[in-house]
């Protein structure tokens, strides 16, 4: 069971009663300072804070310009002798950081019960936090996350700090370093950062970081956007092409794998493939304005084959039958195939 007590200082703390809140496993401190740091429940929590702000901010600005304001923060941070020292440190460092990120607005204010959705969400990867419960320390949430048949969850509590929230997780079975998740809210949008230690609850690939909408809507990728055409006038002409079946294709291809080279004919061959599961259910091919695409069906036993060349109406590409072919070894079973250009 997780307990919130209050904590005094600079910034006003909420905490959960927990070993290992520092951004490191405490069991390897090694140095006097990593051990005050773990021993002192407010630095330990002001450590994780750093940490996440600190990570948040090294995708938007020069790393060689951040590296080099850490290091020396890190040798004035050493010199310290006492948690008040640290403590001071900390919060100056925290505020420096702030300075360097979009102001957020006070999430206190802004959080709310109900689902809210990651902005990249589509129909092949999402995240979905759901906020159960908010009080004046902090909220509840369960956060799902998927890429393809990869999946991660998390139910916990973050507590409020500053006008942002914190969760730091023990992992059940100890972790270097432990979950932690930062809450801001930032140009109306919940913005969610992770650190390494999440991926213990995640699958290959999988996230909870991200800008989170109160009541968002999934994305549908086109064929485009999964990397399996080039142009949005390919994809009108794919459209035209395979009619009512172009669900099919946006469903259940997922993104595309490397582009490959046929002979005969003469043209760009890409198939999909989707994390966790394998092979999508489709495989395309394309030469200027030429079209030969194949998809298979929900039970797998029925391939639909589309061309607007009318060379091949009635044959299949190499590349498209020796697909049918790995799916049929695959799958243990035959495939009809469906010419729906004739």
């Amino acid at each position: 069971m997780r307990r919130f007590v209050a904590v005094s200082g600079p910034l006003f703390l909420s905490v959960i009663s927990i070993s290992y809140a520092a951004s490191y496993d405490c069991q390897k401190a090694g140095s006097a300072i990593e051990k005050m740091i773990c021993n002192e429940q407010e630095l330990s929590i002001k450590d994780s804070y750093l940490s996440l702000l600190y990570n948040q901010i090294a995708n938007t600005v020069s790393s060689s310009q951040l590296t080099k304001s850490q290091k020396q923060w890190l040798k004035e941070r050493n010199l310290c002798q006492s948690p008040s020292c640290l403590a001071k440190a900390y919060d100056q460092r925290i505020n420096a950081l702030h300075a360097m990120l979009p102001a957020s607005q006070p999430i206190q204010k802004q959080i709310a019960t109900g689902t809210w959705l990651a902005d990249y969400s589509n129909q092949y990867g999402q995240s979905v936090l759901e906020i159960t419960a908010v009080d004046s320390k902090g909220f509840s949430y369960n956060i799902m996350a998927n890429n393809g048949g990869n999946t991660g969850e998390l139910d916990n509590k973050a507590f409020f700090i500053g006008s942002d929230a914190l969760t730091i997780d023990k992992n059940e079975e100890g972790g270097n370093p432990p979950c932690q998740l930062l809450f801001q809210f930032v140009n109306n949008k919940l913005v969610v950062t992770q650190n390494a230690g999440c991926t213990y609850y995640a699958g290959n690939g999988v996230f909870f970081s991200g800008n989170y909408v109160k009541n968002g809507k999934k994305k549908s990728l086109n064929l485009v956007e999964l990397g399996l055409l080039d142009s949005k006038q390919q994809e009108d002409r794919f459209k035209k092409l395979v009619g009512n079946d172009y669900s099919q294709f946006i469903s259940g291809c997922g993104g595309a794998g490397d582009s490959e080279q046929s002979n005969d004919p003469k043209a760009s061959v890409r198939s999909g493939f989707i994390r966790g599961i394998g092979p999508g259910n489709c495989i395309i091919m394309t030469s200027d304005e030429l079209i030969w695409a194949a998809v298979l069906n929900s039970d797998e036993r029925k391939v639909c084959y589309f061309t607007n060349d009318p060379n091949r109406r009635g044959e299949l590409p190499s590349a498209i039958q020796e697909w049918i072919t790995a799916r049929e070894k695959e799958e243990g079973k035959n495939i009809e195939i469906i010419f729906k250009s004739l």
